[in-house]
């Protein structure tokens, strides 16, 4: 959703499919490396911190042997008062929001093209690609 100036760190995301190639080596490499790890990893997923972000940062401080801080729900404020020299800032100084979950729906029908590389991570990572139940309502799960 941004414009990035090509580099390499950004040249496999110049199209969804060298993206999508990109993201499936990236993941493949992760769930092969893992369970190989000598220190604890934790999974976070943005979209259950829109619907019980306490809960949520409760185990993220936990997992880091951190006692739970009220506080934490005000970072928004609190980055609001840094300087932050990158295109996110007004996403980083707001509270957290549902309208990026769920939006890949919009575009459905384009990642049909690269859905067979990203089943895999799909299920792997507890999604679903369905966007409509049986009556055909979209479903309000949210892949990545």
């Amino acid at each position: 959703m941004q414009v990035m100036t090509p580099s390499a760190a950004t040249v496999h995301l110049l199209d969804r499919h060298s993206t999508a190639r990109f993201y499936a080596r990236t993941m493949s490499w992760w769930l092969h490396i893992r369970p190989l790890l000598t220190m604890e990893v934790m999974t976070f997923r943005y979209e259950d911190s829109i619907t019980d972000f306490s809960a949520s940062f409760s185990q993220v401080f936990n997992f880091l042997g951190l006692s739970w801080q009220e506080q934490a729900r005000e970072f928004h404020k609190q980055a609001a008062k840094k300087f932050i020299a990158n295109p996110s800032f007004e996403q980083v100084t707001q509270t957290l929001y549902a309208t990026s979950v769920g939006r890949w729906k919009h575009y459905a029908q384009e990642l049909d093209a690269i859905s067979e590389a990203l089943e895999p991570y799909i299920r792997a990572f507890g999604y679903s690609k369905d966007t409509k139940d049986e009556t055909g309502e979209f479903i309000n799960e949210t892949p990545c």
